[in-house]
């Protein structure tokens, strides 16, 4: 028997509990993709510390950042990959990365945590939630298999051995495929 479907709203539900109970309460945090302030799901995150006084946004789509930038010119967004942070080294006291790296090769994913370990503070926190799979890439589901990836709990698990691991927790599996939590602290 398989397991149900996980829905959004149950997903968007870990990643608020998550960066509510990791986000430092002070100083500048990082997040990446404006996927979800773009759709308006962003409301899951209401309250838990993410003001636009405090967060840098990074997208690469730059229409999506113009677009954003006219619609929220307290915001601030910052064009860019986040194989390559547009970031100054030491800038921020968080970073959170809510399924972002999916959509990275596996291959890829060390030059992005070692991205943003640079941009990190000594001491700053990596949030991070990231479909894993025992297959090598996912298929189907409405993602395109060119542009969504899933990533090994064990691979992703040894990219973060320069960092201090606070936590690392599947919290949904259905059969192969699960999504982790990640918090871990730059040494």
């Amino acid at each position: 028997m398989t397991a149900p479907q996980l829905s959004l709203p149950h997903i968007y539900q870990h990643y608020r509990d998550l960066v509510a109970e990791w986000l430092p309460k002070d100083g500048p945090v990082l997040k990446t993709d404006l996927y979800n302030e773009e759709m308006g799901d962003i409301r899951h995150l209401d309250g838990v510390g993410l003001t636009p006084e405090r967060t840098t946004y990074v997208e690469y789509k730059p229409e999506l950042c113009a677009t954003m930038q006219r619609e929220h010119p307290d915001w601030q967004i910052r064009c860019g990959d986040i194989r390559d942070l547009p970031c100054e080294d030491g800038s921020f006291v968080a970073v959170v990365d809510l399924s972002t790296l999916d959509h990275v090769k596996p291959a890829e994913a060390g030059r992005v945590l070692e991205g943003y370990r640079a941009v990190l503070r000594p001491g700053g926190l990596l949030i991070l939630v990231v479909w894993c799979t025992d297959q090598h890439k996912r298929n189907g589901k409405g993602w395109s298999p060119d542009s969504q990836y899933w990533h090994s709990a064990p691979a992703l698990r040894a990219e973060l051995v320069a960092w201090e691991l606070l936590l690392f927790r599947e919290f949904h599996r259905e059969a192969e495929n699960c999504l982790v939590e990640v918090v871990a602290r730059k040494r």
